[in-house]
């Protein structure tokens, strides 16, 4: 038919510098043939990140320093744009504007962690970090492709990216 519903989801293990998290995001769109070898298309996309991160960790960190679980990442996300083909795919493309946001994105604190007395200490057991949810994250632009098959052995793809805004809306 003319219209197609896409459908997807993905879990990503965090593991550099060391293991931070899972980010699990599903995706719902849609697209549709206007006429052969043209589509439109739109989705939307939700992601959380189990982060598992303690307020304060390290070899000094003590039970009198109240750690608490920080508050998991999540975010959403829509997109939408152009797909076309050409040759029976030998030649496809596609440009699309997207807009993200992410939400209480775990950062290191850094005033609280230089602040606190253990870290000017020389016993390398004494050493805190101190780790706070950040607050909004905005990111939007436009994203393109044109990628060229000639045959079943070889695809060479460009692939270009314009974000016009990529802001930390609050902290």
């Amino acid at each position: 038919g003319k219209l197609n519903l896409l459908m997807g989801a993905r879990q990503v293990n965090l593991l550099y510098p060391e293991p931070q998290g899972t980010d699990y995001t599903w995706t719902v769109g849609a697209l549709y043939t206007v006429v052969p070898g043209f589509r439109v298309f739109a989705s939307t996309s939700k992601v959380i990140v189990f982060t598992n991160q303690l307020s304060v960790d390290n070899s000094g960190a003590t039970a009198a320093d109240n750690p608490k679980k920080l508050d998991n990442e999540t975010g959403e996300g829509v997109e939408f744009g152009i797909k076309t083909d050409w040759r029976d795919n030998t030649l496809s493309g596609s440009i699309s504007y997207y807009k993200d946001q992410r939400a209480n994105i775990v950062s290191f604190d850094f005033a609280k962690t230089a602040a606190d007395p253990r870290n000017n200490d020389e016993d390398p057991n004494n050493i805190v970090s101190w780790w706070l949810n950040g607050g909004l994250y905005q990111v939007q632009g436009i994203d393109g492709d044109l990628a060229w098959t000639p045959n079943s052995n070889f695809q060479a793809i460009f692939n270009w990216n314009y974000m016009w805004e990529a802001n930390i809306l609050s902290d």
